[in-house]
């Protein structure tokens, strides 16, 4: 649905979503409502059909992305998986090699990089 929405020039936002990978859903700020449907579906893993026609710009949809957008900003660390996560060859623990940075622990950081990723001065630029 997110890239039929797209192409209609409907703006839909996304954060998790990476093109090219699988859908995470883990965001949950790009869902709409297919009408008929007495729930709402993440945009970017919701195959679109013809002749389906979703909602996009209720107050319904607007309040469960600023719901979810709220909850990604509360206070939590690490309980969902990143598109670099996701994406990384390596599967490194890239959102805690992050924290380590901003908490200036950058030895730690450098620990975390060489536990997952081999010869990390080349393949971790």
């Amino acid at each position: 649905m997110l890239d039929a929405a797209q192409k209609l020039g409907i703006d839909v936002p996304v954060l998790c979503y990476l093109k090219g990978c699988r859908p995470s859903t883990s965001c949950l700020c790009c869902v709409m409502k297919i009408s008929g449907l007495n729930r709402l579906v993440p945009s970017c893993a919701t195959v679109a059909v013809e002749g389906m026609e979703i909602e996009s710009e209720t107050d319904e949809v607007r309040d469960a992305r600023r719901t979810a957008l709220e909850l990604l900003l509360s206070d939590h660390v690490g309980d969902c998986f990143g598109p670099c996560n996701l994406s990384c060859p390596a599967r490194m623990d890239i959102p805690l090699m992050l924290r380590q940075i901003e908490g200036q622990r950058l030895e730690e950081a450098v620990v975390t990089v060489k536990r997952e990723i081999a010869l990390p001065a080349i393949l971790g630029r």
